[in-house]
C-alpha cells in the first residue's frame, strides 16, 4: 500500500506591516509617504470642497487599494491554478453618505470584474 506525501503549505507570518507617514503640506494637502517609494499627495476631492480636483483624494485611494487587491489577489490565484487570461479589469465604486447611525462615513464599495 503507498500513501503519497501531502505537500505542506508554506507557513506565513501571521501579521504584516506596511508602515507609513503621513505629513501635512498645506492648507488641506498632505504627502503620505512609504520609505523607498515616491510621495502621494492627497487632498479632499471637491465634493468636499477640496480645490485641485487632479489630486488623489483619501477615498479615492481606498477604492484604488480595494480594486487593486481583488485584481492581484486574482492573478496569484490564477497563477496557481494555471488559468490563462488576456485581459483583467476591475471596475470600482465607492459610495459615501450617511450611515444607520446617523455618521458619515463609507457605505459600501462596488466591484466588477472583466475578465477576458
Amino acid at each position: 500500500m503507498s500513501t503519497l506525501a501531502t505537500p505542506r503549505p508554506t507557513v506565513r507570518p501571521k501579521e504584516f506591516h506596511f508602515p507609513l507617514v503621513v505629513d501635512w503640506v498645506g492648507a488641506r494637502r498632505v504627502s503620505a509617504q512609504v520609505e523607498g517609494k515616491h510621495s502621494v499627495e492627497v487632498c479632499p476631492p471637491p465634493v468636499f470642497r477640496g480645490d485641485d480636483p487632479s489630486a488623489w483624494s483619501a477615498e479615492a485611494l481606498l477604492v484604488a487599494a480595494a480594486a487593486s487587491c481583488l485584481a492581484v489577489t486574482f492573478t496569484g490565484f490564477a497563477e496557481r491554478a494555471g488559468l490563462e487570461y488576456d485581459r483583467l479589469s476591475v471596475a470600482c465604486d465607492g459610495v459615501c453618505g450617511q450611515r444607520d447611525d446617523g455618521r458619515f462615513g463609507v457605505l459600501r464599495l462596488s466591484l466588477r470584474v472583466e475578465i477576458d
